[in-house]
């Protein structure tokens, strides 16, 4: 498994817990939906990342 696939789950698992937190009413709403935005942006640049290593592997 390549470095930027070990970072995809390890970002998959963040979102997971951020999600959780949510849930629980830990992180308000408004929080949230910054930092997951970011998240979402950061996992669309690792899938990317990780088609394009496996295309030119």
């Amino acid at each position: 498994m390549s470095k930027i696939e070990s970072g995809l789950q390890e970002l998959e698992e963040v979102m997971y817990w951020m999600e959780l937190l949510r849930e629980s009413d830990i992180v308000s709403g408004e929080r949230f939906e910054d930092v997951n935005g970011e998240a979402k942006e950061l996992l669309a640049v690792l899938v990317a990342s990780v088609k394009t290593a496996k295309r030119n592997a």
